[in-house]
């Protein structure tokens, strides 16, 4: 991908918060926002400063069976196909990019990825 800034799309509040700071370091970034954030998802925000570092992903979910890899609003859509899919007896790993570019390849690509499918 040929852009010359960094691309951040975070999936809570909290994220959003954190990368915003992080955003406010270093330029140019590109914040991508959903609108869901604003309107559906609460959540408690923490006070103070709080920085999410741009280019790490998180896992938000661990599991073992399958893996999901997602990032900003369709993060909350892909905990909850994950918990449904709990209930079937299906552990789902769901990992939350937070950053697209740059892309957090580590925690991406195999062989550090346990689930293969």
């Amino acid at each position: 991908m040929n852009v010359p800034a960094q691309i951040v799309a975070p999936g809570t509040p909290t994220d959003a918060k954190g990368l915003m700071t992080a955003a406010s370091a270093t330029r140019p970034v590109i914040f991508l926002e959903h609108k869901f954030l604003y309107r559906r998802l609460k959540e408690e925000v923490p006070e103070g400063d709080v920085t999410v570092p741009i280019g790490k992903a998180k896992l938000a979910r661990h599991g073992g069976d399958v893996s999901i890899i997602t990032y900003a609003a369709m993060l909350q859509v892909a905990l909850e196909a994950a918990e449904t899919a709990a209930r079937e007896g299906i552990a789902v790993e769901v990992l939350d990019l937070r950053t697209l570019l740059p892309l957090d390849e580590e925690a991406v690509w195999p062989p550090r990825r346990r689930p293969a499918r």
